[in-house]
């Protein structure tokens, strides 16, 4: 007479076959897991990069502003820096003549861009902050 306590031989394969399986879908939810954590932090990565470029850009057109108060504002773009991490800054003065409602010129009106470029995940991102500035003329 066979004893209740030992399994038949069958019914070892299939609870071999479940705890396998049971594994590998413990294996693959942990992959998924592990993916979209990284996602995430890449994510929050680009997003703090992203959020210290717009306060540099900020900067640069102060800067750009309180120099125009005692230079002549030299049209074109200029190179400003280059930070350490690879984001190069330049910024852009461009005349922005206007005309008023009742035809009157505005001449001293200038468009100011400050510009970064960088390289982030092989992929080449730009980011602006632009305003328009009256400068009478020197």
């Amino acid at each position: 007479m066979r004893s209740a306590s030992h399994p038949r031989n069958g019914t070892r394969g299939v609870i071999l076959l479940e705890v396998m399986l049971a594994v590998a879908i413990f294996c693959l939810v942990g992959l998924a897991l592990a993916k979209a954590i990284s996602v995430a932090a890449g994510t929050l990565s680009l997003g703090n990069r992203q959020t210290s470029v717009r306060l540099a850009l900020e900067g640069e057109l102060s800067s750009a502003l309180s120099q125009s108060l005692s230079t002549a504002v030299v049209i074109g773009l200029q190179a400003t820096k280059t930070t350490d991490d690879g984001i190069a800054y330049e910024r852009e003065w461009q005349p922005c003549p206007t005309v008023t409602s009742d035809k009157t010129l505005l001449d001293g009106l200038y468009l100011l861009t400050a510009r970064a470029r960088w390289t982030e995940n092989g992929k080449d991102q730009v980011q602006e902050a632009t305003i328009r500035v009256f400068h009478p003329k020197q």
